[in-house]
């Protein structure tokens, strides 16, 4: 009796088996179609997506484009892969840089507004940008860029490339002891004034800090912490360091504030020697100083083993010892 009372009635589950039997081919159907549309609607997001990149791809096939030959950003600009698409205008961008670096600013400009009219929606064309020297004025890139462009090149026709720099007529010398030998800078006092006066100011800061970055044969900064890190100033006078214009040009042993013309953030800023002479840099730093001893140190400091992972930094940073500035005169 009991037993009849727990019996389960399993007949509508019968039913749906037999109904699932009858339609099994239709629902196998339906779950295969449902398959492959998910599977259709993945495929179409993948090409989506790599059609999206493939001009990236291609701009980046190299590590570096930027670093390129302008004909190769030329062609690459023009390929079938990245024309008409969202890289375009970065691979004119770059190719009009080093249009610029090459000497050939009239082209270097004409790319660049030719760039500004074709792709004016293009985040170099269209995203205004603060102008750090004139934090109320806000530009494009490319707006900007050509703006440089014009000064630098009103730069080289106002001072022309000399021969060489004039000799210094300093007032002070500052004198850096290392282990590896001293090094005098004599200061440009007459010619850049309120750049003298900062490092004059700051050049206590050297004492103890280190000569931690290099390029072979090219420049050597002064200042870093042994990680090669920069130096902070505790209390950074306005607009350091200074920018000023003079006509002295980047040979050989000259010293300046690596910068562009407008202010950094409150740090010691890189000072860079020159190793070679290099005209490229005339207009964008301050030269304040000329190396009159101890050249031929740095430049076998700047030969040492560098740091894998971090090129420019110097695998023994050359610890300077003591700063001294004297009068010109004793």
């Amino acid at each position: 009796m009991a037993s009849d009372q727990t019996a389960v009635d399993f007949s509508g589950l019968e039913e749906v088996v037999e109904w699932i039997k009858a339609r099994k081919n239709s629902l196998i159907g339906i779950v295969l179609v449902a398959l492959l549309v998910v599977a259709g609607w993945r495929f179409v997001g993948q090409q989506m997506r790599e059609s999206a990149m493939k001009p990236w791809h291609a701009l980046f096939a190299t590590s570096n484009p930027w670093s390129s030959p302008p004909e190769e950003l030329a062609a690459l600009a023009a390929s079938s892969d990245v024309k008409k698409s969202p890289a375009e205008p970065f691979a004119l961008y770059w190719e009009a840089l080093r249009r610029f670096q090459s000497k050939e600013t009239a082209v270097a400009v004409q790319k660049l507004t030719a760039l500004s009219t074709a792709f004016p929606k293009s985040p170099l064309c269209a995203l205004n940008l603060p102008d750090p020297e004139r934090p109320a004025v806000a530009t494009p890139v490319v707006a900007r860029m050509v703006e440089e462009m014009q000064r630098l090149e009103q730069w080289g026709k106002t001072y022309p490339v000399p021969t060489e720099n004039p000799p210094p007529k300093p007032q002070h010398a500052v004198s850096l002891v290392t282990a590896r030998g001293a090094i005098v800078l004599a200061l440009y006092e007459d010619v850049a004034p309120l750049s003298c006066a900062a490092f004059l100011k700051s050049s206590n800061l050297l004492k103890g800090s280190f000569i931690a970055r290099s390029s072979a044969e090219q420049w050597i900064e002064l200042g870093q912490k042994e990680d090669g890190a920069n130096v902070e100033l505790t209390d950074p006078p306005a607009s350091f360091p200074p920018y000023e214009e003079n006509k002295l040009s980047h040979f050989q042993g000259t010293v300046s504030y690596r910068q562009q013309p407008f202010s950094k953030a409150p740090f010691f800023a890189d000072l860079r020697i020159d190793l070679k002479t290099d005209f490229t840099a005339d207009g964008r730093s301050t030269i304040f100083a000329q190396v009159v001893q101890g050249i031929e140190i740095l430049t076998a400091i700047a030969k040492d083993e560098h740091d894998e992972d971090a090129g420019t930094k110097l695998k023994a940073p050359v610890k300077i010892d003591d700063v001294t500035v004297q009068n010109a005169g004793g």
